[in-house]
């Protein structure tokens, strides 16, 4: 969870379940308390459901303190890797929109060095956005996904069909260099 709306989602969902009394959501430590009938609902259809809105839901009471402590440790160490990578592809993405646009191919080599930091470093926002849609429902990650994606395509067009727009009178500009850095400014999610 990342926000107020994720946490908000989560409650609401699985307030809505047959068979869960209360739900409540404490997006600091990361936790929800389910006062439920078992013989209703089970905690495996509850991770179902909160997994279809893009989360994962942990109910073995089993883990330890220290196994918790490994897997935070896991994402957060997967967190900076995703961000240093996404930040390596970035730069160059940044310094030829701004001082390098005058190079050859300047948009191809653009369109090449953003595609791994929204296909890769960046998918979370949109497989979240994507489940969260299908809700009828969005959060920050929907936004990111759309500020980005619209920027990524818009920007293709561009790149592939330059003609389409010179043939109007307008100069075909990209928006690679917007994608990148906020896919990189913004901590994504890890599985």
């Amino acid at each position: 969870m990342s926000c107020a709306s994720c946490a908000l989602s989560i409650q609401t969902m699985l307030s809505a379940q047959e068979g869960v009394k209360s739900a409540v959501v404490n997006l600091a430590m990361e936790q929800v308390v389910v006062e439920y009938e078992p013989q209703l609902i089970d905690p495996a259809r509850m991770g179902k459901v909160v997994d279809g809105i893009g989360f994962k839901l942990i109910t073995d009471k089993s883990v330890s303190a220290s196994d918790q402590e490994h897997t935070q440790n896991r994402r957060l160490n997967r967190l900076k890797y995703n961000t240093l990578m996404s930040v390596a592809f970035s730069i160059p993405v940044v310094l030829i929109s701004m001082v390098f646009h005058n190079i050859p191919y300047s948009h191809w080599i653009m369109l090449v060095l953003a595609v791994p930091v929204l296909a890769i470093f960046g998918r979370e926002f949109f497989i979240i956005a994507w489940k969260r849609a299908m809700h009828f429902s969005s959060n920050m990650d929907t936004l990111v996904a759309l500020g980005t994606g619209t920027a990524f395509l818009y920007s293709t067009f561009n790149t592939i069909f330059p003609e389409f727009l010179r043939s109007r009178d307008f100069e075909p500009h990209v928006y690679f260099e917007a994608a990148v850095v906020i896919i990189s400014f913004i901590p994504g999610k890890i599985f």
